[in-house]
């Protein structure tokens, strides 16, 4: 079997041209994706690389194509958020074009210099793909088109190395030389495909993050803090622990949007939701629940520590510095706390209600600290926090 060079130029000139035509498309659309950019540039340095060699332009056209798989893998480095190797790229392709210039019309020796300055590229590519921590399908597709061409054209220098030795004549070599530019067809359709996954999977991801968590402070959202606090629920009883919730609303929120503008409210959470991090252990997890309502899920193994830490996020909130312009705006927390013990049957929305009511005894005893529903600990105010005496009974049966 044999195959024409000419029809698999034109091929590869067809297929150049619609990987431009695809990934200028996504470009236009997704300006976002890092690396799609240097994908994109790939394509239109690898189409005119063939063009050259059509023209026989060798130099010219080893120069574009080596630059073109150099930008292939910047793109992988930028999709992986690493900057661009731009002194690697510069030196592997002005090497390339040295070693073609000093080469001269040596056949096999020019396609021997062709192959090796291609597939380093190829291999840095390859190992930008394998060092992804958790490789996605597109990653490994895009991993599996540069092997293959690798493989080709790595094939393609030995050939040519046999040739100048002369364990191989070029007849037989021709016989071959088709199908390995076949390889490197199929191989660069291959890691463009790739490339599309990868990028496509990241624009899911960002999509999940976007339901998910809120834009303005990174925490999760409603949505996932009621998802996550479930599962967290469903795991205390399974292991034999209490569970509990605290709703934080920042005092005098509004009139800091007011007085500020509304600049300075977004700051306020900002500040606000980057102090709670660092305030919180593994056991917490916090979320936004509205404006600036905000909740934290939790076991619960010793009521009286949990007393503690409300009483030490509220004083710490308090006691933090949040400066606006130039101006250092008073800050501070009402807490509403609802504990169940080991065992409860109650629904989380129950139990979120629950800290709720305690949220707003808060905030009528002046705010600037927390109330905790069954009756236990405050840290301003002279009235605990009374719930009906049925539930508080049980409640402190239950935690004794």
């Amino acid at each position: 079997m044999s195959l024409d060079f000419q029809t698999l130029y034109l091929i590869i000139l067809l297929n150049s041209v619609v990987l431009c035509v695809v990934w200028s498309g996504f470009v236009w659309v997704h300006r976002n994706i890092d690396g799609a950019g240097y994908w994109l540039a790939a394509c239109l340095l690898t189409t005119l690389g063939g063009v050259l060699f059509a023209l026989e332009t060798v130099v010219a056209a080893n120069a574009c194509t080596v630059l073109g798989f150099c930008l292939a893998w910047t793109g992988i480095r930028r999709f992986q958020g690493e900057p661009a190797a731009w002194r690697a790229v510069a030196l592997i392709v002005l090497a390339g074009t040295s070693v073609l210039a000093l080469v001269g019309d040596n056949r096999p020796a020019i396609n021997v210099a062709i192959a090796v300055f291609q597939v380093i590229p190829m291999a840095l590519a390859i190992a930008a793909l394998k060092a992804f921590q958790r490789p996605s399908l597109g990653a490994i597709a895009a991993t599996f088109g540069f092997v293959v061409a690798f493989t080709g054209q790595g094939t393609e220098a030995v050939l040519n190395i046999m040739r100048l030795t002369g364990s191989l004549s070029t007849e037989r070599y021709y016989d071959i030389a088709a199908f390995l530019l076949v390889a490197a067809i199929f191989g660069a359709t291959v890691w463009n495909l790739g490339f599309v996954l990868m990028a496509v999977d990241r624009l899911a991801s960002d999509l999940i993050r976007l339901a998910s968590f809120d834009e303005l402070t990174g925490l999760p959202n409603r949505r996932n803090f009621m998802e996550t606090a479930g599962t967290m629920k469903s795991n205390a009883a399974r292991l034999g622990v209490g569970f509990g919730v605290m709703i934080i609303d920042i005092d005098r929120f509004k009139t800091i949007n007011d007085t500020h503008g509304h600049a300075a409210g977004d700051a306020c959470l900002q500040h606000f939701s980057e102090l709670a991090q660092r305030i919180m252990g593994p056991e917490h997890f916090l979320g936004r629940l509205a404006r600036d309502e905000f909740g934290i899920a939790f076991v619960v193994k010793d009521p009286a520590a949990v007393r503690r830490f409300a009483d030490h996020f509220a004083g710490t909130v308090a006691a933090s510095r949040f400066d606006w312009l130039k101006e250092t705006i008073p800050l501070s927390i009402s807490v509403g706390v609802a504990l169940r013990p080991a065992g409860d049957v109650a629904l989380l929305k129950t139990i979120i209600e629950e800290a709720d009511m305690a949220l707003y005894e808060t905030k009528r005893r002046g705010r600037n600290g927390f109330t905790i529903a069954s009756g236990r600990s405050t840290r301003k105010g002279p009235e605990p926090w009374a719930t009906s005496t049925p539930l508080k009974a049980a409640n402190e049966a239950r935690w004794a």
